[in-house]
């Protein structure tokens, strides 16, 4: 099994992001961008288009940091928080939800 084949295993065919079924098309991220020392091998995820774009080269924290600042002060996140409920500090990622980090994953 090839670590394409291993990371879209790792996230039972979804996102490691936002959980999103994930077709052929899907993409892999480093957890630990390279341009910040990441490597190949448990640092690499399957993950949708949408959230790799979204990601760039941003550790998790700093993703998860963008994300709540658009729900605390974007007009489309003020209209998610107010109609389902997402809070700010509810925030996790479907690997969190999943518990999909097993022992040495993120780490290259």
């Amino acid at each position: 099994m090839n670590n394409r084949q291993k990371a879209f295993k790792l996230s039972n065919g979804r996102c490691f992001y936002c959980g999103e079924t994930l077709n052929d098309d899907y993409e892999i991220d480093h957890i630990i961008p390279r341009s910040k020392g990441g490597s190949g091998g448990k640092n690499l995820v399957a993950c949708c288009k949408d959230c790799n774009s979204f990601k760039t080269d941003l550790t998790i924290e700093q993703f998860r940091e963008k994300i709540e600042s658009m729900i605390e002060n974007d007009f489309h996140g003020r209209i998610y928080k107010k109609y389902f409920g997402i809070r700010r500090k509810h925030f996790n990622f479907y690997f969190e939800k999943e518990n999909l980090m097993g022992d040495g994953w993120g780490n290259g």
